[in-house]
């Protein structure tokens, strides 16, 4: 069975002294791995393909049969890191709260894991709402159409 901490090593060393960081790792006893990655200014693809290249090699010494995908974090999934958040500031963003509260607005600060959240209340009224770290379960970017 491949080693969820030892890929997690891995990942690390390959972006240690750049601003790339893991924002999630997924390990299927099938052998399925999936990295998705971020920074504090964006992935690309060639972040992508060196991470995965130096995974490969370093996996291929001990596991023989495995599957990797190495891609961005991605619009949609959940921040997973305050470092994500200045980064996001601009966006409209969803929020769940731990009292399953849904919350929809722009994100226009990140400071001390403090959120400050802009709400449109109606079409002339915004109201300012300031959330704590703490009090967040889930924490995504959404697209406006």
């Amino acid at each position: 069975m491949i080693d969820k901490e030892y890929i997690k090593k891995l990942v690390e060393e390959v972006t240690e002294g750049t601003n790339i960081f893991l924002t999630k790792l997924e390990v299927d006893n099938s052998g399925k791995i999936n990295i998705y990655l971020d920074s504090e200014t964006n992935v690309t693809i060639d972040d992508c393909v060196k991470v995965s290249r130096y995974v490969e090699k370093n996996l291929s010494l001990v596991e023989d049969d495995y599957q990797l995908d190495v891609s961005s974090h991605g619009i949609g999934n959940p921040l997973t890191d305050e470092r994500q958040y200045h980064k996001h500031i601009g966006h409209l963003m969803q929020i769940k709260t731990i009292d399953n509260q849904t919350i929809r607005g722009k994100l226009i600060n990140f400071e001390k894991e403090k959120l400050t959240i802009e709400i449109q209340k109606n079409k002339k009224e915004k109201e300012e709402t300031i959330i704590d770290l703490s009090q967040i379960k889930e924490c995504k970017e959404i697209l406006k159409l």
